[in-house]
């Protein structure tokens, strides 16, 4: 009998630090001005970091890469604070799926 695997075993533990460095790492590469300025605690609403689009290819490189999916009621303010709030969200998701 073959064992079935779940998705969540084979999901790579990801700490919301790898999640941050991440964030960090892909943010700098949208803002070419902004790199190395960029960390964890960046504001990434009204600061002029991101645009509309800059959230779309972020939210979508969190699909991409980690299968994180941002709900519409996700869309808040806070959570789109600062890249720790962005990667706190993210981590709580994936830990809801193991």
């Amino acid at each position: 009998m073959t064992k079935t695997t779940n998705a969540a075993e084979i999901r790579p533990r990801v700490s919301e630090a790898d999640l941050e460095a991440a964030l960090v790492a892909f943010v700098s590469g949208l803002s070419p001005d902004a790199k190395g300025a960029v960390t964890a605690q960046s504001p990434l609403l009204g600061s002029g970091l991101l645009d509309s689009l800059g959230i779309l290819e972020l939210t979508t490189f969190l699909s991409d890469t980690y299968g994180v999916e941002i709900a519409d009621e996700d869309f808040t303010p806070e959570t789109f604070a600062s890249i720790q709030s962005l990667a706190r969200l993210a981590h709580w998701k994936l830990s809801q799926v193991r």
